[in-house]
């Protein structure tokens, strides 16, 4: 797929000729390959917001089993932006560093997920960031990517006005996310990685979804 952000088009300067390749491969992956170029400075931060659930849509996602690759998170205002901090997530509800279920936190506080984790990874290198596994089917999420930030996002709001799998109804923490992008707010905060693009240069990013089972 292809598009052209003309000019100052949502605020943003320069033409940007942005494309997407999403190839399924004969190992299970979905992989979405990302590139951009510019005429004037400007810039990008792409990410991808599919929903999974890996229960087939027969019941929430609390109960999948989660492992991020990442000791930190970038915290938020009350506004939503990030403050610019870099905090540790050994022993709070965001650390997933060993694998465990997201019911925890959300049995405890009501609370869904909506963070962006600095990823453990050398920047611009595709490697793991994530694993999800639905203990009673046996189905495996591995998530990998070239960029340096994850956003996990489980919905607070109840998802019924969308249709899974066989038009199975999503309902409330029926669906993750598992978001690769660049920091939000990235422009306005010096020491977190840039998202500057400038005429010449060449925007690129990698995600791969793979599937698994946990006999593999």
């Amino acid at each position: 797929f292809k598009y052209r952000s003309v000019h100052l088009e949502g605020g943003f300067p320069g033409n940007l000729e942005l494309s997407i390749a999403y190839k399924l491969t004969n190992r299970n992956e979905i992989v979405l390959e990302y590139t951009a170029t510019t005429d004037k400075p400007t810039v990008i931060n792409l990410t991808n917001h599919s929903y999974f659930n890996l229960a087939g849509c027969k019941e929430a996602v609390s109960n999948h089993i989660y492992m991020i690759k990442a000791d930190t998170i970038t915290p938020v205002d009350s506004m939503g932006i990030p403050t610019g901090e870099l905090v540790a997530v050994a022993g709070t509800a965001y650390d997933y560093t060993s694998p465990k279920p997201a019911k925890i936190r959300m049995e405890e506080e009501g609370k869904g997920y909506d963070v962006n984790y600095k990823l453990s990874k050398l920047p611009g290198v595709l490697e793991l960031a994530a694993v999800v596994v639905e203990p009673i089917s046996g189905r495996v999420l591995k998530a990998y990517t070239t960029e340096p930030g994850m956003q996990f996002y489980i919905p607070d709001s109840n998802m019924d006005y969308l249709a899974g799998h066989g038009g199975r109804i999503y309902g409330k923490y029926y669906g993750f996310c598992l978001e690769m992008q660049h920091f939000p707010d990235s422009p306005n905060i010096p020491h977190f990685p840039t998202t500057s693009l400038l005429p010449g240069e060449v925007y690129r990013q990698v995600t791969v979804y793979k599937f698994e089972t946990t006999s593999e």
